[in-house]
């Protein structure tokens, strides 16, 4: 049995099978995996420093480890964006992954799913005092492409991305 869905050039499939199929699914992608950012960025706002270390165009499809399967749309592909997120206060603090966005031909796009190590994770976070994290932003964007900024809260990150 299978549900699909669609939404912003994404498609999510769920079977019973799938948490099976996972990691060789990522295992099998990742392996022509191309990097994109030609330059890393770092911006800072307040107590909040972000790094981007990379932005890559593979896989194009991934699973949440629960069953679903997540594959881009026909007419589009993921961009994962590497990067780390600071805390730079004596206080624990509260990020939210949904303040983040690329510049999209039609408007912003927010980050399909949020991972580390291709783990999928929730969308908030709760950032100890002097942390610095390590995520995956994963975008649902269109084919032929390529975003020239990355947004996160009042941080705005100029991306120089291979064509």
């Amino acid at each position: 049995m299978a549900i699909d869905g669609a939404f912003n050039g994404v498609t999510t499939r769920l079977r019973s099978w799938g948490v099976k199929l996972v990691p060789l699914v990522l295992w099998a992608t990742t392996s022509s995996c191309s990097q994109l950012l030609r330059t890393p960025v770092t911006a800072k706002a307040g107590a909040w420093v972000i790094h981007v270390k990379g932005v890559r165009d593979d896989p194009d499809i991934f699973g949440d480890g629960m069953g679903a399967i997540v594959m881009a749309g026909s007419d589009a592909h993921f961009l994962w964006v590497t990067l780390t997120l600071s805390n730079t206060t004596a206080e624990k603090r509260r990020w939210t992954w949904s303040k983040c966005d690329l510049d999209g031909p039609r408007g912003t796009i927010v980050p399909t799913a949020v991972a580390y190590r291709s783990t999928m994770l929730g969308r908030e976070a709760l950032i100890e005092p002097g942390a610095i994290i390590t995520r995956d932003l994963v975008f649902g964007y269109p084919d032929g492409l390529r975003p020239s900024r990355l947004q996160c809260g009042d941080m705005s990150l100029a991306l120089n991305l291979e064509l």
